[in-house]
């Protein structure tokens, strides 16, 4: 069978700002990577997203929304929360 590239476009969206999965400057965002950010189908590897803030999150800690564009390939969960204090949360995508 052919390989196919299909590219997924991962997003985090905080206070209604999406932030796509390379390095954007924000006031809250800073950044969300995979890594790695290509696994080819049916290997059975996995990638770890890290959504990354510019301050620690407060107390209680920050709710951060992900999306996928093609959710049948790559899964995220609805949302993650920074803990309060860190900087940074990460999550598998699955499919």
């Amino acid at each position: 069978m052919p390989h196919v590239a299909t590219q997924i476009v991962v997003l985090a969206v905080v206070l209604g700002h999406l932030v796509p999965a390379a390095a954007v400057p924000g006031p809250i965002v800073t950044s969300l990577t995979l890594k790695p950010s290509s696994i080819s189908g049916g290997s059975g590897a996995t990638s770890t997203g890290t959504v990354t803030r510019s301050a620690a999150a407060p107390a209680g800690g920050t709710s951060v929304a992900l999306s996928s564009s093609i959710s049948a390939l790559a899964a995220v969960p609805p949302s993650i929360t920074i803990a309060a204090g860190q900087t940074s949360a990460t999550f598998t995508p699955s499919s």
